[in-house]
């Protein structure tokens, strides 16, 4: 359970920094890479959740499951991370 917290903390520190090198003065490429990283970002935290949801129920997670992840903040749902 320490480990997925870790690892929630780490993408939305990387999604916070992300958003910050988004307000800048970026080129096209740059630009395209910083908003592919923070969607891997927002990815991977709904993918981690998603897990914990199924770990309480007792079911266990698919590894190839890849469905239902959103790039959408997760503020946005009101479901933002309390770190």
């Amino acid at each position: 359970m320490d480990d997925r917290i870790t690892r929630l903390r780490t993408h939305q520190r990387n999604i916070d920094r992300y958003e910050g090198l988004l307000q800048t003065k970026l080129s096209g490429a740059s630009w395209s890479s910083i908003q592919a990283a923070t969607g891997c970002a927002r990815a991977t935290i709904a993918k981690i959740a998603k897990r914990a949801r199924v770990a309480s129920c007792g079911l266990a997670a698919r590894s190839d499951d890849r469905q239902g992840y959103e790039a959408e903040p997760l503020a946005a749902k009101g479901t933002a991370l309390v770190v």
